[in-house]
């Protein structure tokens, strides 16, 4: 096992990012203001598979930074 893993936000239990599988999304904020809603990118996560990224809502997928 690698020395670099992340958090899984789908299931909240060790990820290799590099691992077979894995997928890479950003958490998208929702943004109120006088001129509308926005929504920006927040914080990245590696999820195991489909699966887990299917347990969260308000994620958008991007691919795998390098």
């Amino acid at each position: 096992m690698s020395e670099t893993y992340t958090v899984c936000p789908g299931c909240g239990r060790r990820v290799e990012r590099d691992a077979s599988g894995v997928l890479y999304a950003v958490e998208m904020k929702r943004i109120d203001s006088f001129g509308g809603t926005e929504y920006v990118e927040g914080i990245g996560g590696f999820f195991h598979d489909e699966m887990c990224f299917a347990r969260v809502r308000g994620w958008r997928r991007k691919d795998k930074p390098s």
